[in-house]
């Protein structure tokens, strides 16, 4: 990554969210913090992925909500840079049931879609490993 770049912020997990889903860690709550990752994204974590295959917070919304992102006003999503990488984990639990679950980049990758791209290099950990980034705001368990 360059030094232009930078990660800040986190990845929530939460349980459901009328405007997300839930996004937890099968009941678990937490945050991922972004900028622990930093020192794992390797050449090596790098894949090109279908769009398609990843569930990301506001997938299911429309082009217009995706422009005016609610978290952001559309700040975020006109200023992102779509060709840094997202951060994605395979076989983590999302409301999409899709194969990879996004952990960083929902602007850019609504970006490259509304852009006409459909796939993009993607840093991939696993769920196990990206489980390990998990600091818990509480445990929850479902009935």
């Amino acid at each position: 990554m360059s030094n232009k770049h930078y990660l800040a912020g986190c990845h929530s997990v939460h349980l459901f969210l009328p405007r997300y889903g839930d996004w937890s860690f099968e009941g678990t709550i937490g945050k991922v913090y972004l900028k622990r990752l930093k020192p794992f994204l390797t050449i090596s974590r790098l894949e090109e992925i279908e769009i398609d295959e990843i569930g990301w917070k506001g997938r299911s919304w429309s082009d217009e909500e995706s422009v005016n992102c609610p978290c952001c006003g559309g700040i975020r999503y006109q200023n992102c840079d779509i060709n840094i990488p997202g951060i994605i984990s395979i076989n983590a639990p999302n409301p999409y049931n899709k194969k990879y679950r996004m952990i960083d980049g929902k602007h850019r990758i609504r970006k490259r879609l509304n852009n006409g791209l459909t796939n993009g290099l993607f840093y991939v950990f696993t769920y196990e490993e990206i489980k390990k980034f998990l600091t818990l705001d509480a445990i929850y368990t479902r009935n």
